[in-house]
């Protein structure tokens, strides 16, 4: 029996050890999801850092009928609170979702399932240390894919802040299942991947491949 990863963004299928572990989300994505979550108190730190607008030294020149707002409003989205009850259309979120909104809402989820003591405070940083440190939980539900592409949604409006989004980098070896030179890894997580055959490879799969290969062209 085969089945795909659960996150619509993952082309990856579902291992034999994956599935008997009874999860949804793959192995790859769940290491990735974990790391998104742990580097949530740094990026903190950025935003935080990034909220004041930015000057020119020129005066405005102009009226408006109200006064500007005393950040930006692309930051100030994703720092500010969040609602926990239902919000009428009129009146709904403009901009991104703050952090705070998207790993609360999954927070209250999990709590609802699994029974858990919630984070002592629900901020980001408690909020993601609190989901990172259940993501082996989490993989294993049917929601989990949904949950890694909302958090990806996330980390992408915060990069877009940050500039800090991780780079992706080649690696110049074969790829051990196709062959080809299109392997790539991006920075901070552990699993290359091949651009060509969408094949995941652990670090130790990879020494494996380049010995396997370097016996072959040595043969």
């Amino acid at each position: 029996m085969t089945a795909a990863c659960s996150a619509p963004t993952c082309l990856r299928t579902l291992r034999p050890y994956e599935l008997d572990a009874g999860q949804y989300l793959c192995t790859p994505c769940v290491t990735r999801l974990h790391g998104w979550l742990a580097d949530i108190p740094r990026l903190m730190v950025l935003l935080e850092a990034s909220r004041e607008r930015e000057t020119t030294g020129q005066p405005s020149v102009g009226g408006t009928r109200s006064a500007p707002l005393p950040g930006r409003e692309d930051v100030l989205n994703l720092l500010g609170p969040a609602a926990w009850h239902s919000v009428p259309a009129t009146h709904d979120q403009v901009g991104a979702e703050p952090i705070a909104g998207v790993l609360g809402s999954w927070v209250q989820l999990a709590l609802a399932e699994c029974h858990h003591d919630g984070p002592p405070r629900w901020t980001p940083r408690h909020l993601a240390h609190w989901l990172a440190r259940r993501t082996v939980w989490i993989s294993a539900q049917q929601w989990s894919g949904e949950l890694h592409d909302e958090v990806y949604g996330m980390m992408r409006a915060i990069w877009g802040v940050t500039a800090h989004q991780p780079r992706r980098r080649a690696i110049t070896q074969p790829c051990p299942r196709c062959d080809s030179l299109a392997l790539s890894r991006v920075d901070g997580e552990a699993y290359t991947g091949c651009g060509e055959c969408d094949a995941l490879f652990s670090a130790n799969e990879l020494a494996i491949g380049a010995a396997a290969h370097l016996a072959r062209t040595a043969a």
